[in-house]
């Protein structure tokens, strides 16, 4: 992680590099404006340099060496094989793809096979994307190798990691829940919704990060989704309820990409006066510096962002808030249908990582503030998306005494059609997907999140042109002299 923080992979030849230099990097280098738009194109001369990617999105090496270990054991001509994690997993994948899937045991560490048609290849990798029930790359190492299971450190490591988060949250350890990913998180929260009010849908409250709205409207029975977090916007929610029964509404603290925090108290009162749960996924700013616990029925939040910090290792966490009065309802729902699908070296990575989040926590909080005021500052950019620049009550009323507003913030540069691509591909921060890492990480947020709806999401306010920023570690007036090179004009 040192070397990433003073010599980032930013330049061309970087591209395809696994960001970290592990086996198990949930990042990989995307150095040029032009490589993050061949990706989603398709494009070989990027994706054939690709070591892996983020791991809900692309299937990593040794998943893919696995999957290939089940087809010749399992599929029949013009089949193919997806390892997942338990055989519940498995059943649901094939429920969503339908006629012509089944499952077979694999035998090993509880891994289940979805066996389908070649031709349901995308609709597999849709829920592996955006329910995040994921065989892990440690797990599929384990798989091909037939590595043991140490069950009592494993089962070690998750008792500490749910006392740390327990701690965090200011609730008792038996309202921790892990998985092995944060989507895994928001999805379970949504199960647990739609178990409590069958046939609702959904409310999704601000633009949210891709998959926890795609979660809703693709697994649920779809959301209302109302892009901005303004008085307009809670009016028109409130007119809403009044005619349609909902069985969740949800929300980031803050949203991503755009940093907006919506009056948490407000959708509160919204939700359960209407007989609702309100989720609230809090990755961007973490529980270091918020506590919606007086007001979320249950906090989703992905461990492998800040909360582990390296970027090599996946996992996420549900927490039921044992203040409101839906807490022992919920509990004994999770209890019910909880699964434990975190693979217990996962586990273990994440109880070492994360001793010391919060004290990494306070300074990326004071770096992310120091970078963001020095951008908005900036001559050369036009508008710096961040909670912690102007008063924001939304976003105190729920903050910690003495907490920050974390590292995460986008911009816009003046005449940003032209100058977004470069200044992000001459900046000397490391480029990829993902967020929350120790090492500053950069991207161009839009075309990677909605290639595929561009129009969709400027028309929610959000430009295809957004570069956003994960700050780090790193020395801060080191970081800002990066970025005033990157700010000069380019000659021609």
């Amino acid at each position: 992680m040192n070397s990433l923080l003073d010599h980032p992979l930013w330049q061309a030849e970087d591209l395809g590099k696994p960001i970290p230099a592990s086996p198990h990097a949930v990042s990989v280098a995307m150095p040029l404006w032009a490589h993050a738009v061949g990706y989603e194109t398709g494009d070989p001369a990027v994706i054939d340099r690709l070591a892996c990617g983020y791991p809900r999105f692309v299937y990593h090496p040794r998943v893919e060496a696995l999957a290939t270990a089940c087809e010749a054991k399992f599929a029949r001509p013009g089949e193919f094989c997806l390892p997942l994690p338990s055989q519940r997993a498995a059943e649901e994948a094939c429920a969503y793809i339908g006629e012509g899937a089944r499952v077979e045991a694999f035998g090993l560490h509880g891994i289940h096979v979805l066996v389908a048609p070649e031709n349901t290849r995308d609709r597999a990798m849709t829920y592996w994307q955006h329910v995040g029930r994921i065989v892990s790359s440690r797990l599929a190492v384990a798989a091909l190798e037939t590595g043991p299971e140490d069950k009592i450190s494993g089962a070690e490591a998750k008792a500490n990691l749910r006392s740390r988060l327990a701690e965090i949250y200011g609730v008792g350890a038996e309202n921790v829940y892990l998985f092995p990913t944060g989507m895994a998180a928001v999805a379970f929260a949504q199960d647990l919704a739609s178990a409590r009010s069958p046939a609702r849908a959904s409310v999704q409250f601000g633009f949210p990060y891709v998959d926890v709205l795609k979660v809703q409207e693709v697994f649920g029975p779809g959301a209302k989704f109302y892009p901005t977090q303004d008085a307009v916007s809670m009016d028109r929610l409130t007119d809403h309820l009044q005619l349609t029964p909902v069985s969740a509404i949800v929300t980031e603290v803050p949203g991503n990409p755009l940093l907006e925090t919506p009056d948490i108290s407000a959708l509160a009162e919204l939700a359960h006066g209407n007989d609702a749960l309100l989720i609230i996924d809090d990755t961007v700013a973490t529980a270091v510096n918020i506590d919606v616990t007086p007001w979320a029925d249950l906090i989703a939040t992905s461990l492998t962002k800040n909360f582990s910090g390296q970027g090599d290792v996946m996992g996420g966490a549900l927490i039921i808030s044992p203040k409101l009065g839906c807490a022992e309802d919920l509990a004994a729902r999770a209890d019910t249908a909880f699964e434990d699908l975190l693979w217990w070296e996962d586990a273990l990575v994440l109880d070492r990582r994360s001793v010391d989040f919060p004290q990494r926590m306070a300074r990326i909080n004071r770096n992310g503030a120091e970078i963001a005021r020095f951008l908005a500052a900036h001559p050369a950019v036009e508008t710096v998306y961040y909670p912690g620049l102007e008063p924001d009550p939304n976003y105190d009323a729920i903050a910690r005494s003495g907490s920050g507003y974390g590292g995460l913030l986008s911009f816009l540069p003046v005449d940003c059609a032209t100058r977004s691509a470069e200044i992000y591909d001459v900046l000397r921060v490391n480029k990829g997907p993902s967020l929350g890492t120790d090492y500053t990480l950069c991207c161009p947020y839009t075309i990677l999140a909605h290639y595929g709806e561009l129009e969709w999401a400027e028309s929610c306010g959000v430009s295809r042109w957004l570069i956003r920023l994960s700050v780090g570690l790193e020395d801060v007036d080191d970081l800002k002299q990066r970025f005033a090179d990157a700010l000069e004009p380019r000659v021609s």
